[in-house]
């Protein structure tokens, strides 16, 4: 239980969005759905603090298997302290948003639960990935259903605020890539456990000047999706023109 809970807590609302995508979109059936699986995924995400070990420092629930040789780019999932309490912290707004959106969402709503989910595999995946691709590929998805949501249900001007909140938060993703890259060509690895221990007293040093370049270019990407003023610009149109369980992922 403890070596796939995490992966179950990713996979789970990717399997709910397909489900949820054949449920007929008369009645209230992907309602309903969506809310019993995000009440089911809270429970599940309240072993994590119940079994976690606080006197263990590091990494724990851990699954770290090869997934590509080359480059070499593994699946390795973990929490530790704090990350832990994030994914409970999505876990418990997960059951909310789908009771929030119970009325407010009237049209197309096999659609909105569906990218709704596909949005919390993206936001777990984000906190328990351990492996920097691995890492990169759930922050780059979780850009696709908030845009897709602000756009098919923005209030007055939505497409024009998602392609503004997809541009924002794509783009400064390069930056983001390329300093992964570097990364990888100085270590040969992706793994952040190993990146820590090889990278200790990395501040001086052959590789300290690319080092510092990597880490300005992570600063500008989390700078912009954070965002840090003045990188903010697509804050306002995009939690003026949310659906209010998207304000909630945004804010």
């Amino acid at each position: 239980m403890n070596a796939s809970i995490l992966t179950w807590l990713t996979l789970l609302p990717l399997a709910g969005a397909v489900v949820v995508l054949l449920l007929p979109g008369r009645g209230r059936a992907p309602q309903i759905f969506s809310l019993l699986l995000t009440l089911f995924l809270f429970v599940l995400a309240l072993h994590l603090p119940a079994h976690f070990n606080y006197q263990q420092h590091g990494f724990q629930y851990e699954l770290n298997i090869p997934w590509i040789s080359n480059p070499a780019i593994r699946y390795h999932v973990g929490v530790d302290g704090l990350s832990m309490w994030l994914v409970v912290l999505v876990s418990f707004l997960a059951p909310l948003g789908v009771l929030i959106s119970w009325r407010a969402i009237a049209d197309r709503k096999r659609e909105f639960y569906a990218l709704f989910l596909l949005q919390q595999t993206a936001m777990y995946g984000v906190f328990v990935a351990l492996d920097l691709i691995l890492y990169y590929a759930f922050c780059e998805l979780s850009i696709v259903p908030i845009a897709l949501l602000i756009g098919m249900y923005g209030r007055t001007n939505g497409r024009r605020a998602a392609i503004k909140f997809f541009l924002y938060a794509f783009i400064p993703s390069a930056l983001l890539l390329v300093g992964m890259l570097w990364l990888y060509a100085q270590t040969g690895t992706f793994d952040l456990v190993t990146l820590q221990q090889q990278l200790h007293g990395w501040s001086s040093g052959a590789h300290a000047t690319g080092l510092w370049l990597t880490s300005l270019a992570f600063l500008v990407a989390f700078a912009v999706k954070v965002p840090v003023f003045p990188l903010h610009g697509w804050l306002r149109d995009g939690l003026s023109e949310a659906p209010t369980a998207i304000m909630m992922i945004l804010a």
